[in-house]
């Protein structure tokens, strides 16, 4: 195979695991019983390029209205 389908697989695979760990790594610290969410100071919207495959703009997609609804309040 040749070295651009490993490249977009990577980034591929890259995305799938962001958004699987998000949910995981979203960590609530718990201080004079004061619950702060940690989660989306840690975490952003992500970007994409017109070099991104249509598989990985539709995961970062994804990732970014998850953190609109968790976060941008």
């Amino acid at each position: 195979m040749n070295k651009n389908f490993w490249r977009q697989s990577k980034r591929a695979a890259i995305s799938i695991m962001l958004l699987l760990l998000l949910p995981t790594a979203s960590c609530i610290k718990v201080t004079d019983s004061v619950a702060t969410d940690l989660s989306c100071k840690a975490y952003r919207p992500i970007g994409w390029s017109q070099k991104d495959t249509k598989q990985t703009i539709v995961g970062i997609k994804s990732h970014n209205a998850v953190w609109r609804t968790l976060c941008d309040r």
